[in-house]
């Protein structure tokens, strides 16, 4: 049934794997194949300071030619972070999703914590197709990054409310 005030939080995926900036390419994509996902989190001391996808891997390391088992992570993350609060609507991700052209949101508790991640597809999946498919058209027809800020840029934050730091 479609609820209009349905959170984040009900239709995340609620265990998110993140690894160290110091990592390796060919690392995140070991992690990405044993679990079967597209995005992982990049996460320091101080927190989630920035994200890689599985087409990140292919176009920043694989196609330029570098070597996956010695380019580590910080050299070709998205840096920055966009970023939904799990207690937020899905029209809320979904608006996020499509004004940044991207697929997938990290989820924060109003903590600062990281405790999911909420993909179009689970938008969709769980009573509001109208939303993720809306937002869907727009990103693919305008060739938005998978996910992500530009690149480059200085970790600014988007989303949540206030400008809120993550950690």
């Amino acid at each position: 049934m479609l609820r209009p005030t349905m959170k984040v939080e009900e239709v995340m995926t609620p265990f998110v794997h993140c690894i160290p900036s110091v990592a390796t390419a060919e690392e995140a994509a070991a992690i990405m194949h044993e679990y079967n996902i597209g995005t992982l989190p990049i996460c320091d001391d101080d927190g989630m300071i920035g994200i890689i996808t599985d087409r990140d891997l292919v176009t920043r390391v694989l196609a330029p030619g570098l070597n996956p088992r010695e380019t580590q992570l910080a050299e070709i993350m998205t840096p920055g972070l966009i970023f939904v609060f799990a207690d937020q609507s899905l029209r809320d991700a979904a608006e996020i999703m499509e004004q940044m052209q991207v697929r997938r949101l990290p989820v924060l508790s109003r903590g600062q914590k990281l405790v999911g991640i909420v993909s179009l597809t689970d938008i969709a999946r769980n009573g509001q197709p109208a939303l993720g498919g809306g937002a869907l058209g727009v990103i693919s027809s305008q060739g938005g990054p998978s996910f992500a800020t530009t690149r480059g840029t200085s970790s600014s934050l988007v989303g949540g409310a206030n400008g809120a730091k993550p950690y």
